[in-house]
């Protein structure tokens, strides 16, 4: 890691650390969520900005559905690249939620995970990644359940975010 790699690692496990004891009970695993910021945020260089040069702080790619799912500064439109059967997409107009600054992105975060819903195979309302949230205590689990459950497209996303964590030292 080079110094800038080393200060925005510091500055989003600073900001995981804070997110996970604000949550109290409904904590996620603070070193999974520093990684995937530094995955999705290419070290903090890929941020989605806005075509009016809108920064959104959505250091963890969450993605926005207007007008209800919507980050605390609303949204910002622009390209981003998603795995579609094995193949890296891009879409040029992909909406993400905006925020004030990062702390906000990692709070949401926490909220999008633990709140959620999908239908089963029944029609029943299920929280959809609630096997990570069972598996949280160890964060590669946690991880793995997260991808298995679908939260990001790319098929190699968990083992990306745990090479993170390890290189960071965030476990």
């Amino acid at each position: 890691m080079n110094l800038k790699q080393t200060l925005f690692a510091e500055k989003m496990i600073a900001h995981a650390y804070k997110a996970k004891r604000m949550a109290g009970d409904l904590w996620l695993p603070a070193s999974i969520m520093a990684a995937q910021s530094i995955l999705e945020s290419g070290w903090g260089k890929r941020i989605p900005t806005g075509e009016d040069k809108k920064i959104s702080y959505n250091c963890l790619g969450i993605k926005a559905i207007p007008p209800h799912y919507v980050g605390t500064n609303g949204y910002v439109t622009t390209g981003t690249h998603e795995e579609i059967n094995g193949v890296m997409v891009f879409y040029p107009e992909a909406m993400f939620r905006a925020y004030n600054n990062y702390a906000e992105c990692f709070t949401d975060y926490i909220n999008v995970i633990r709140n959620s819903m999908v239908k089963d195979n029944k029609g029943n309302k299920i929280r959809r990644y609630q096997k990570a949230i069972d598996n949280r205590e160890d964060p590669k689990l946690y991880i793995k359940y997260l991808q298995k459950c679908g939260y990001a497209t790319d098929s190699a996303y968990a083992e990306k975010v745990i090479a993170i964590a390890e290189g960071c030292r965030f476990f």
